[in-house]
This record gives C-alpha cells, structure tokens and sequence, in this order.
C-alpha cells in the first residue's frame, strides 16, 4: 500500500496557533494543527488543512467537493463525553470563499449532527448557510425532513473571518453571529444514550461530502451540565460576555490578519535585525564610554536576551483552578530602583477593559509577588506602584494599567495538591 501526500506551493505561513480561550465549561476543542506533527519533509494535504491566523485551518473549499468527513464522536474512547447530548454549546470560527448575496451556490454545512450504526445513518440537524450566502440556518429533522428551527441573515464578505455559535437544550437554542445574539429557536432533541456511542459531529461538511465552502478554526464544544459546585453561568455552559464577546473582542484582529504573507515575514526579519543592531551599537558605545572614564561593567552575552520592545504581545495563561494553590509573578527587567504593583482583570475588552490592584505594591526592587488561585482564568500586567511617568523602561515591562498590553511576567503556579510546579 502507498500514501499518497498532496501539496502546493505555499505562499504564506501559518501564524503561530493562539491559546485555546479560556472557559470553564469547555469540554472538546480542535485547532486543526496536525501538521505540526507531521515530519517536517511531508507535504501538507491542501484538500484538508490551509493556513490560518491561528496555526493550520481546516480546508473545506468548493474545489474539493468530494471529501472525507471530520467527525468528532460524541463519546471520547475513555467513556467521557466530548460532545454534551442535551445541552451545551458550539463556538467555530468560519472564513466564506464567498460574498453574502452571491453565496457558494450549494448549502454551505457546517455542523452536522448524524448517527451512523452499519448502513444506516440519521441527521439529528445541521448548521449551514443558504445557497446564497444570505442565511444563516439551524436545521433540524421533522417528519416532514429538514425544517428551519432557527434563521438569522448574514452579511459575510469572501475572505473575512467570523465567529459563529450554537447554543442548545432541550427547551431553546440561540445563534451567535460574531458577538451578538442573531436568534433564538426552539430546543433540540436530546440525544439517546443507547446512540451516543454511534453519534458524531461532522465540522465543514455533510456525509454525503457537501462542504461549508471555506475555512473553519478553532472549533469548541461546551456542556451546560454542573462541572463542579459552582452552576455555570449559563445553560449553554459558556458565559457570553467572557466566551462570545471577549472572545470575539480579542481574537477578531487577530484573524482578520490571516496567515503571515512573505512581505509581512521579510519586514518583521528586517525590523528586528534593525532593532538588534541599534541595540548592540548602544551596547558598544556605552562600554566605550564606560572604559573612557575607567569604569568596569559587562554587557552583552552574560545575561538573557529579552525581547525587543515590540518583538512580544504579552503572555496569556490559563491555569487549572486548583483549590490552596498560589500563583508567583515574576516581573524581568525591571528597574532595581522602581517599585512595581501587579494588576489583573478576568475579561479583556479592548480599551474598555478594567484592570483592577491586588493591592500590593511592592518594595524597591521586588519582582516576585505570590498571590492565592481565586479565579479559573486572570490576565496579568505589572506597573510602577506610583510612578506612571514616562521613563526610559521599555514599555512592554513598565506600563499603564489602562492599556490592554499586557505586562512582561513569567507565572509559576505552584500546586501542594499535584505536588510540583507549572510556569
């Protein structure tokens, strides 16, 4: 037997894979990002994955009306459930080869709820656009087949990215477009559990092959069911201003960018070079400078080489809420004579975010700060406790708590439960 591996030139690159967003009812996800495991010589098949902003995208354009279905099984091998059968949610990101009016000229599926045991096979429902791009539509299976339980219109450009989801229980079901609430419908029939283990969610196309014509990242399910003892905030197992709207704030300008182009590499390897080199000729000359006046300091290569300001765009973390477990705040390059106070805020909104104190400035000098695990998800920054004034440390390590950037930390979480720490 042979394997055939299919490519093509390739003329832009995947942007690095964004963190999974965080959510306390999450229970499946799926970036797409297989062939970052794949030996690096293999062509990369183009009827299946595409470059994205978020890593490897699943490909599923109309130039390949015949492919084989991605199926997430409701039932995980280990018995746990990836996909919940009564109520929960589903988030993709969706990127039309088409403009909203003119449409793909076929039922563009993107979910598609179905039973397979032997040669037979149902459909519970199915998410897709119309044919002409300009709806938006929950189907849903009655006796007398396929019947529209939810409509919302759709204004997609080709090419732009957008963040759909599906939220479900027996008794009602709402569709998000980007980060609003389109529409509502009526609940979806609970899934049996003697057909659980026969039940899959096909992502991008039908069984018979019809395809979402586009892209689709970054796929999540959600369960509304009790994970622990605190309720989730919604039925639908996520919260919407956290998991639909932040989400959307946060990683829309991200997609929109799409792959890193070839010109946008060759600039980001220019501009560091430059910024290397600026750096390296401040370095000499203050040495030289240093030497005049018969001063003694070493630069350069005996310490690590951070990064250039504009070179990160801050860290993000998401740790397991794990009870008696504190989370140290390491602040690096920071100025030995500033003292420093750690902010945090749980939802970014752009520059509406608020950003609150732990109340805990620090001494001269301190750059670690331990603070108990309170929340399952944070966003950290630090800034001068009381000195906000505009002075030569670099921006990404001394910033305004308004802005969104976030500050340049370094967490560890350390875990008497697991024994060990995680940075």
């Amino acid at each position: 037997m042979g394997l055939l591996i299919v490519g093509s030139t390739v003329v832009a690159k995947p942007r690095p894979p964004q963190p999974p967003w965080p959510s306390s009812g999450q229970i499946y996800h799926e970036g797409f990002d297989q062939p970052y495991q794949m030996p690096t010589n293999q062509m990369i098949d183009s009827s299946v994955w595409s470059e994205s902003w978020s890593g490897w995208a699943l490909e599923r354009s109309s130039r390949h009306s015949r492919v084989a279905p991605w199926a997430v099984p409701m039932l995980a091998a280990n018995g746990s459930w990836n996909l919940d059968p009564q109520r929960g949610a589903f988030r993709l990101w969706y990127r039309p080869e088409y403009t909203s009016g003119k449409g793909p000229g076929h039922q563009a599926r993107l979910l598609t709820l179905v039973s397979v045991k032997g040669k037979a096979s149902a459909t519970w429902w199915t998410l897709a656009v119309s044919a002409d791009g300009a709806c938006l539509q929950l189907l849903c299976e009655t006796e007398n087949g396929p019947a529209a339980c939810a409509s919302a219109p759709v204004n997609f450009q080709a090419g732009s990215w957008h963040l759909l989801t599906l939220g479900y229980t027996e008794t009602n079901c709402a569709l998000f477009i980007d980060d609003q609430e389109a529409t509502v419908g009526p609940g979806l029939l609970t899934v049996p559990v003697e057909a659980a283990p026969f039940t899959s969610l096909l992502i991008g196309s039908g069984l018979s092959g019809e395809v979402a014509a586009g892209q689709i990242d970054d796929f999540a399910a959600f369960t509304g069911r009790s994970r622990s003892r605190r309720e989730p905030a919604s039925p639908f197992g996520l919260d919407v201003l956290r998991e639909v709207q932040a989400c959307w704030a946060r990683l829309s300008p991200v997609a929109q960018l799409g792959p890193i182009t070839p010109e946008e590499e060759a600039a980001t390897r220019e501009r560091a070079l430059a910024q290397r080199a600026a750096r390296l000729a401040a370095e000499q000359a203050t040495a030289e400078s240093l030497a005049a006046t018969g001063s003694m300091q070493t630069f350069g290569g005996g310490g690590p080489d951070y990064p250039e300001p504009g070179e990160t765009n801050g860290l993000w973390f998401l740790p397991p809420l794990i009870l008696n477990t504190n989370i140290v705040l390491t602040l690096y390059n920071a100025d030995t004579n500033k003292a420093y106070e750690i902010y945090y805020t749980s939802v970014l909104l752009n520059s509406n975010t608020v950003w609150s104190s732990l109340a805990m400035t620090g001494r001269l000098g301190q750059i670690t700060f331990t603070n108990p695990m309170t929340e399952p998800v944070r966003f950290y920054r630090a800034a001068e406790g009381s000195d906000w004034d505009g002075d030569t440390i670099p921006n990404w390590a001394d910033a305004d708590p308004r802005s969104t950037n976030l500050g340049a930390l370094t967490i560890t979480i350390e875990s008497p439960a697991h024994g060990g720490n995680f940075n």
